[in-house]
């Protein structure tokens, strides 16, 4: 799983989440999205750029303790490669 934040230098979190679903060895690994930008475009464009969930900091941190089952299902096993 990658925790990845939407302001970064370079290259911005969307950008980023884009680029991996196109490489074969890392687009089925769960992304998840954790910013302070809560504006609605901000959150459209994480979901346009394929991230598997969409976290502000402001108000949804507490979920960072209980994700989503589904993101680690394609992940068993993993932790071998």
């Amino acid at each position: 799983m990658v925790l990845m934040d939407v302001v970064m230098p370079r290259l911005n979190g969307f950008a980023a989440c884009r680029r991996m679903r196109l490489e074969e060895g890392l687009k089925e690994i769960p992304v998840i999205l954790v910013t302070a930008r809560g504006e609605e475009e901000c959150v459209e464009a994480g979901w346009q750029s394929r991230c598997s969930d969409y976290i502000t900091k402001a108000n949804q941190l507490p979920r960072i303790g209980g994700p989503d089952p589904q993101l680690f299902s394609a992940q068993q096993g993993a932790g071998t490669r």
